[in-house]
């Protein structure tokens, strides 16, 4: 499969700081740019975590209803078809891990991405991305 940045989405959430109390980054950034995509086609969501202590959970809601996406694969390997189902859009990721998921919005809207430290007594641990559909 090849990489295309219209329906490809990577997330890589990391700290910044000196250790003492981290900072949740996002693709090196804190404020995660609003996107867009296109409704009716499929959108793979890849979240890694580079963190070097303390987890990070992904959850992605519709108004204040979390969405549904598809499981497609952990750590770099496609998942068997059986684990390949449908469910509720929120993962959590530990350190070095990898998960990939697929969204096909089914119509336009306004969505939004949020990404938490679950590491305690961190700042800025809760992070948040606007995603219009079209």
């Amino acid at each position: 499969m090849r990489f295309d940045p219209a329906t490809d989405h990577l997330y890589v959430a990391g700290w910044d700081g000196d250790g003492r109390i981290p900072h949740l980054l996002v693709n090196g950034d804190s404020i995660p740019k609003p996107m867009k995509v296109a409704s009716g086609i499929a959108h793979r969501f890849r979240f890694v975590n580079i963190g070097v202590a303390g987890a990070v959970r992904f959850t992605l809601l519709s108004d204040s209803t979390v969405v549904r996406w598809k499981a497609l694969a952990k750590d770099g390997a496609d998942l068997p078809p059986a684990q390949r189902i449908t469910r509720r859009a929120v993962q959590g990721l530990s350190v070095g891990e990898t998960y990939d998921f697929e969204l096909a919005p089914p119509e336009p809207g306004q969505y939004w991405l949020f990404i938490e430290s679950v590491l305690a007594n961190s700042s800025g641990s809760r992070l948040r991305q606007r995603i219009d559909v079209r």
